[in-house]
């Protein structure tokens, strides 16, 4: 069985327009599992609640380069 993974990132410090990504992982996790997703994907494929995985959240307090 294949494993969908989740993990959200709050992190907003260098959003370049407005602030707010920060603290949508819970949200969206509500999304989620609130019982009206639609589990199907464009070729109908289903992906069922077993099948994903949540690694809970990861808070960035410091910003580095990239290069």
């Amino acid at each position: 069985m294949i494993k969908i993974i989740i993990q959200g990132i709050q992190f907003d410090v260098k959003s370049s327009y407005q602030k707010g990504p920060k603290p949508a992982p819970p949200f969206l996790r509500v999304a989620l599992h609130c019982g009206t997703a639609n589990m199907y994907v464009e070729n109908l494929t289903t992906i069922e609640n077993s099948a994903i995985v949540d690694k809970g959240d990861v808070e960035i307090f410091k910003y580095f380069n990239i290069e």
